[in-house]
């Protein structure tokens, strides 16, 4: 702990998943506390049931999204 400081070692720290997470609470954040739990709780159900339906889509053991990057990186190897 003597080592440790409370301060950031660069200037630029990101943490995407946490802005990404912000933004997606921005409007449910003006909200009493438990309307906002319930807001995002929505919002990550809606999210999780539109990822399960892509995933169904799949043809393979791959979804759509994951076959079109892997068949295009099989198309840069072969060059």
């Amino acid at each position: 702990m003597a080592y440790l400081t409370e301060f950031s070692k660069c200037a630029a720290v990101e943490n995407n998943l946490g802005e990404s997470f912000n933004a997606a609470i921005r409007v449910a954040r003006t909200n009493p506390v438990v309307e906002m739990l319930e807001e995002i709780r929505r919002r990550v159900l809606v999210s999780n049931e539109k990822e399960r339906k892509e995933s169904e889509k799949a043809k393979g053991i791959y979804t759509p999204r994951a076959r079109a990057l892997l068949d295009q990186q099989i198309e840069l190897a072969k060059n």
